[in-house]
């Protein structure tokens, strides 16, 4: 006999923290995002300077929307197992 046993508190404890992951994610993009807007408009970085700023900010933002996608899918599979898909 193959029984899985899971404390459903638990697993919504943790796909909690997979939303709050994704909002440390978010904001520390943010929080990038303004240091590169603060240092273009005190033009202190111009030019291919900047260029290479503005593509990497892209690059990361990438990787962010890619890693918040995964944390929610994980979330809403989390939510199927416990039973507790679509509260909040």
């Amino acid at each position: 006999m193959n029984e899985r046993l899971m404390n459903l508190d638990d697993l919504d404890k943790y796909g909690q923290n997979l939303i709050t992951y994704s909002d440390y994610v978010n904001d520390s993009m943010n929080k990038i995002a303004a240091g590169f807007n603060n240092l273009y408009a005190a033009k202190i970085i111009q030019g291919r300077r900047s260029k290479v700023f503005i593509d990497v900010y892209n690059e990361m933002d990438e990787s962010r929307k890619n890693v918040v996608d995964k944390l929610y899918e994980v979330k809403e599979f989390v939510d199927r197992k416990s039973g507790s898909a679509g509260m909040p």
